[in-house]
């Protein structure tokens, strides 16, 4: 682990670099603009209009710089338009939420940098605990490094400490046992001290005995016995003297050996050491791994990185608050959003008439930016003043067609256009005054969608000096006004032939007139009033012709054209006609089975023109666009069941409400209700059936799957299935089958897997449409004439060659049976044949490694399987299960992969086995 400088250091480095600190809280601080700075400067700019400095001259941003020419007979420009402040500083609200972006900012990176704080203190600790127990095992390993020895020690270290250990604990053994040996020999020293002490007694009591009998005079003899018995005192004395004398070396010596089996394990625990400090490394590497340390290390680090996750986002924040600083920075000038109106007046000349101008204005917006003292402008946005087109009076033309758009800009000054209007040529002289008649037709009307299109003339003298042209649809029921509309002159000189009137050659009018929704469903008797006034609004002083008879047809029409199959679905087609239809948008046909009472399916109409309905219904307002067609699904009730089809129009999505509705008269879509089939070919080819023909019914209609299934003909036991929705198309069966809708898509054309079951007994191949994948409800079946697939079911084979040769057994030959269709695989099997043995030795699968046998299939060309029948295998010998064995070989054609089971078999004869 670091020492506490270097962690201390990395710690302060950590908070240094994710903290924003005091100081750059304080730095990062913005002030407002000058309030009263600000003001003043809103007085100059009010009181001088402009006052700019910088990028743009005051000139320039008053406009002195004219836009291009402007269509129209004159144009000058007019006065300056003036900059009007419309906003307060815009920048203020934008620093205000940067700053509290700061202090969110700051405030967070605080709470981050809190959290990483004392993470690090937590790492700190666990590591420091890591350290103190890292200290502790490391204290033990000098003691007891055995304990830190695994397999994965390097084996001259295993051995070296193992061999001390062994050592350590062998004297270990030997001082454990001294203590005793010496209490043995202590205990022993004591009782010969004992035996001295005693026998010293007797001798002493025996010398005065001698000593008193020598004093007392008794000598000779006599004395000489006392003598004796007491140098026999003094011998016993004397051996057990030196017997204590001995038992006093064993003890010592006991006890110098312990002394030397505690020197000689201090030896060897200083060997012990030196061999662990020799090898640290390693023992350090192993302590570290103790779970003791290494998950308390673990865990340190986990508690630092996860503190250093707040690290990073505290820098993050960090710098997230330095990019604001910047941004804040960015929003110390002061900016007011300004504005110019900037106006065109149209000036119209029209004789006999006062000021009729018209005023456009554009208003053109941009910023004014004040900082340190300077005022500039920037930001200008274009506007444009809007096109106008002069209107149109009869009899008299104007000068210009029209008078564009134009885009102005903050340089464009106000301007002013003139037009003209003049009286058209001929209009005052050259016709009948004494003709005061009112002369009008509607050439054509009609009603397309809310639109009521009209388009005739009406000539009069009496239009002189009556220069708008009104057209008004007057509601003759309810005896009130529904619209007027200003229209347009268009020449009509065929007029001016026949009625030679004032103004008879303009005289013509053409117009789309919108009607309400409630007029269209009212039915109501509707008039046209062609009107020439002197009122710009359409009223008073007029000179009006009413067309009458405009009927608002309240019929419901509507026809089915076609229904019938086409290209897999049912296809129908008509229209629907009715004014009923407006504001209902929704329109849906419905499949309706008259038979059953019941819906069977709705579409979305796809809505097709029909002009020739137009025609006849011109006041219907979808005429024109009343054509339907649609694609239905097929469904087996539309072969046997009366059907309609229902037009609806509705206001509701789901056309359930509010809905007006056409019903078609019931049809059937055929009568014809046989059931026809035929096979064209079932064969067998490349180890597969393939069946070819046709069914043809009505009643597959709806029934879009398609299966072919595979009876036993005998049984009736279904064998397999196979089942598609791609119908195979077989075009001659439209010409045979003509009132069979289905007839083209009734093709068969499949190839299947053959099945043992085949090729045993005769097959029934029976062709079903149903409506469901799983074909077993809801069908309709065609059940063909049984038929045999194999012509041949004999089962034929010959063993050529059957033997030992070079220390291998070998057997060819072949098996040729039809009965194998549907059995893929082929085995040939050894078998012991020896009484009393009767097993199976081993098998070989030969499926892809069979030998092709043309002589088998020109010997029996009615069977199929002939030419692929030839096998060719060999294997070691073993004469202790071979030698004097009668083996057997077994042809197998089979349907298991393991080659058990379900099988055709053919036992070759066996034979006796002899090396």
């Amino acid at each position: 682990m670091d020492n506490s400088k270097t962690k201390l250091t990395w710690r302060q480095t950590a908070l240094f670099t994710a903290a924003l600190g005091a100081s750059f809280l304080l730095n990062g601080q913005v002030g407002h603009a000058d309030q009263t700075a600000a003001g003043q400067q809103q007085t100059v700019s009010a009181q001088n209009n402009v006052a700019v400095q910088g990028s743009e001259s005051a000139e320039t941003a008053r406009g002195t710089n004219s836009a291009n020419t402007l269509s129209g007979k004159e144009q000058s420009p007019s006065a300056e338009p003036a900059i009007k402040i419309i906003s307060g500083n815009l920048n203020e609200p934008k620093a205000d939420a940067i700053k509290q972006q700061m202090h969110e900012v700051a405030v967070e990176n605080n709470k981050e940098v809190n959290v990483l704080s004392a993470g690090l203190d937590k790492s700190e600790a666990v590591d420091q605990q890591a350290t103190d127990e890292y200290g502790k095992l490391y204290a033990d390993a000098l003691n007891n490094p055995q304990n830190y020895i695994d397999n994965d020690t390097p084996a001259e270290l295993r051995e070296r400490v193992q061999s001390i250990y062994k050592q350590k604990q062998e004297t270990q053994k030997l001082i454990n046992a001294q203590p005793q040996i010496i209490a043995e020999n202590e205990q022993l020293v004591a009782k010969k001290q004992q035996i001295v002490d005693q026998k010293q007694q007797a001798y002493d009591q025996e010398k005065q005995l001698v000593d008193a009998k020598e004093a007392s005079g008794v000598s000779g003899s006599d004395l000489l016995g006392y003598k004796l018995e007491l140098e026999s005192y003094a011998n016993d004395l004397m051996g057990a003297a030196n017997d204590l004398t001995r038992a006093q070396l064993k003890l010592n010596d006991a006890k110098s050996k312990l002394g030397d089996y505690k020197s000689t394990l201090f030896d060897l625990h200083c060997d012990m050491e030196d061999v662990v400090k020799k090898n640290e490394g390693y023992f350090i590497k192993v302590i570290k791994s103790r779970p003791a340390v290494a998950n308390l290390r673990k865990e340190a680090q986990r508690l630092c990185d996860e503190a250093f996750k707040h690290s990073d986002r505290a820098k993050a924040l960090k710098a997230k608050y330095v990019e604001l600083q910047k941004i804040l920075a960015g929003y110390s000038a002061e900016i007011y959003k300004v504005c110019k109106t900037v106006t065109r007046t149209i000036q119209i000349n029209f004789p006999g008439r006062g000021n009729n101008d018209v005023t456009q204005t554009a208003k053109v917006f941009g910023e004014e930016v004040r900082s340190n003292g300077q005022v500039n402008y920037r930001n200008w946005q274009s506007a444009s003043w809007p096109e106008y087109t002069p209107a149109i009076y009869f009899g008299y033309t104007c000068d210009v067609d029209r008078v564009p758009s134009v885009t102005v800009n903050h340089n464009t000054p106000n301007q002013t256009v003139t037009i003209t209007y003049t009286a058209q040529p001929g209009m005052n002289g050259n016709y009948n005054h004494d003709d005061h008649g009112n002369y009008a037709c509607l050439d054509h009307y009609q009603l397309n969608g809310t639109q009521l299109q009209v388009s005739g003339w009406h000539a009069t003298s009496d239009v002189k000096n009556k220069p708008y042209h009104y057209l008004i649809v007057f509601d003759n029921t309810t005896n009130s006004e529904v619209i007027r509309r200003m229209i347009d002159q268009t020449a009509r000189p065929d007029v001016a032939t026949a009625h030679n009137v004032y103004g008879a050659g303009l005289a013509g009018f053409q117009a789309n007139l919108d009607l309400p929704t409630a007029i269209l469903r009212s039915g109501d008797r509707l008039s046209l009033v062609s009107r020439y006034t002197d009122d710009q609004a359409g009223n008073g002083n007029g000179t009006d012709y009413w067309f009458g008879g405009l009927q608002i047809d309240q019929g419901n029409h509507g026809y089915l054209d076609i229904a019938q199959v086409q290209n897999g679905k049912l296809h129908v087609a008509g229209w629907h006609a009715t004014n009923q239809a407006v504001g209902r948008d929704h329109h849906v046909l419905i499949l309706f089975d008259a038979s059953q009472g019941r819906e069977i399916a709705r579409l979305n109409a796809t809505a097709t023109a029909r002009p020739d309905i137009a025609k006849i219904y011109p006041m219907i307002s979808n005429a024109a666009t009343a054509g339907f067609t649609a694609d239905f699904a097929l469904t087996p009730a539309m072969a046997t069941d009366n059907l309609q089809v229902i037009s609806r129009y509705s206001s509701d999505a789901d056309a359930n409400s509010d809905y007006v509705d056409f019903w078609s008269t019931p049809r059937r879509l055929t009568t014809d209700l046989s059931n026809q089939g035929w096979l064209d070919d079932v064969s067998v080819h490349d180890g597969q059936l393939h069946i070819a023909g046709w069914h043809a019914t009505n009643l597959a209609l709806g029934r879009q799957y398609h299966t072919i299934i595979i009876l036993n003909a005998n049984t009736g036991k279904e064998i397999t299935r196979q089942t598609t929705d791609q119908l195979v198309q077989r075009h001659d069966l439209v010409q045979a089958f003509p009132n069979v809708l289905t007839a083209q898509q009734s093709g068969i054309n499949v190839t299947m897997q053959l099945k043992p079951g085949m090729a045993d007994q005769p097959i029934r191949i029976i062709s079903r449409y149903s409506t469901t994948a799983d074909a077993n409800s809801d069908y309709v079946d065609y059940w063909f004439n049984p038929q045999r697939l194999v012509k041949d079911p004999g089962n034929y084979a010959n063993l050529d060659g059957f033997g030992v040769r070079d220390g291998k057994i070998y057997a060819s030959g072949w098996h040729a049976s039809d009965r194998s269709l549907g059995r893929p695989y082929h085995y040939i099997i050894i078998f012991d044949a020896t009484p009393g043995v009767n097993h199976e030795l081993t098998r070989f699968d030969v499926t892809k490694h069979e030998t092709s046998r043309l002589d088998v299939a020109r010997a029996y060309p009615q069977l199929l399987t002939a030419q692929n029948s030839g096998f060719d295998i060999s294997f070691a010998n073993d004469p202790n299960f071979t030698n004097g064995h009668q083996l057997q070989i077994v042809s197998r054609w089979t349907d298991d992969p393991a080659g058990n089971g379900n099988a055709v078999d053919y036992w070759f004869k066996p034979l006796l086995i002899e090396v």
